[in-house]
């Protein structure tokens, strides 16, 4: 019995932090970050980043992810919105853009 209760629970706890999702941020919203600005402050704006990675004992790099659809027949790409932050404000930020090839063999 306390086995299946322990299985009943772990199950329970993935189904539920599996439907989290990074949010969606925007290209308007990126442009409102100024550098300088406390990361809490972006943090409260655009919510969770995508992902995090360590580049310095002081600085971190943020990635924000937006999907972006070119066209009806165009293909689907993604635009990688990165917040370098260093003690806790944003000192630079950049931007790169990923394609994915164009549905040109679409019924």
């Amino acid at each position: 019995m306390k086995k299946s209760v322990y299985f009943l629970a772990v199950a329970m706890i993935m189904m539920a932090t599996s439907c989290t999702k990074a949010s969606v941020i925007t290209q308007k919203e990126f442009g409102d970050i100024m550098v300088g600005m406390p990361f809490e402050e972006v943090q409260t704006r655009i919510g969770e980043e995508y992902d995090v990675t360590r580049t310095a004992p002081d600085t971190l790099e943020y990635r924000y992810i937006e999907r972006i659809e070119h066209g009806p027949r165009g293909g689907k790409g993604q635009r990688h919105y990165i917040l370098i932050v260093k003690d806790g404000a944003v000192e630079s930020k950049s931007y790169k853009e990923f394609d994915s090839p164009l549905n040109i063999y679409s019924d």
